[in-house]
């Protein structure tokens, strides 16, 4: 059977059937991070450390069968979802000796749940916002109208995915308003829990080391509060550099057939 949400001929299929939008991974992760709740989440309910590229894929599994997956497989998804998520809660501890104010902080949460619903729609807006800035960069430009497409079939999925719509902004700029509030905001803050994760993820191996230089796209496209706040260096050099891969990149996409630049499911 087909996937009962999405068609080859919508917006969402059509950005992110492309290899090259996995460039826009490493920044949604970096995002959803910078949220305290989430980062306490993930340090304390996975094994970044002895597995750290483990949760990324399985993300990225769920995402792409319930992206592209037929009715069955991406049923199996959604559950796999819940069930994940429906243990992950617990308590946010800041560091005594980095955060030792953190918790005393305005707005600072004091404890997180997976199944709250800013929370959920946080997680995936960090998606929503990342895909379509890879895809421009690295594929091809995209107009106001197409964003607003690929936005309502995001929409969709967060219903999906069960998350409150009180909580989903209606239309694609309520959506572009809300990730400026976000970023400018005092929720964001990146904490030593995200710093841990992070650094497992770039740690000094030949893993590590690779998933940095993979992610310096990722870390361009960061905005420049949260990149300074993780402590990553970026300077003129490097932008000019990003810009002249993305360039690059976007002549040679034109050329490259679509079985080998788009992914198989898709």
């Amino acid at each position: 059977m087909s996937n009962p949400l999405f068609s080859p001929q919508g917006m969402y299929w059509r950005v992110n059937r492309e290899w090259l939008i996995a460039l826009a991974g490493p920044r949604a992760v970096l995002l959803e991070l910078a949220h305290p709740a989430v980062a306490a989440g993930v340090a304390q309910h996975s094994d970044y450390r002895g597995d750290p590229f483990g949760r990324l894929y399985r993300t990225m599994k769920t995402m792409t069968e319930i992206s592209f997956g037929t009715e069955e497989e991406m049923r199996e998804a959604l559950k796999h979802f819940q069930r994940c998520h429906a243990r992950v809660k617990g308590e946010i501890s800041p560091s005594p000796v980095t955060e030792p104010a953190l918790s005393k902080a305005k707005g600072h949460p004091s404890s997180y749940d997976a199944r709250d619903p800013q929370l959920q729609f946080w997680v995936l807006a960090t998606l929503i916002d990342s895909v379509p800035r890879a895809y421009e960069k690295f594929v091809a430009p995209l107009t106001f109208a197409d964003k607003c497409a690929y936005y309502d079939d995001c929409a969709q999925l967060a219903r999906l995915l069960g998350i409150s719509q009180d909580v989903v902004p209606p239309t694609y700029a309520a959506f572009s308003l809300y990730m400026d509030a976000m970023v400018c905001s005092e929720t964001l803050r990146v904490t030593q829990n995200a710093r841990d994760v992070v650094g497992a993820l770039f740690a000094p191996t030949l893993r590590g080391r690779a998933a940095q230089l993979f992610s310096f796209a990722s870390i361009g496209m960061l905005p420049a509060r949260v990149r300074e706040e993780y402590g990553f260096e970026w300077d003129e050099a490097r932008e000019k550099n990003l810009e002249r891969l993305a360039q690059f990149s976007r002549r040679v996409r034109r050329w490259i057939p679509d079985g080998l630049a788009i992914h198989p499911k898709a």
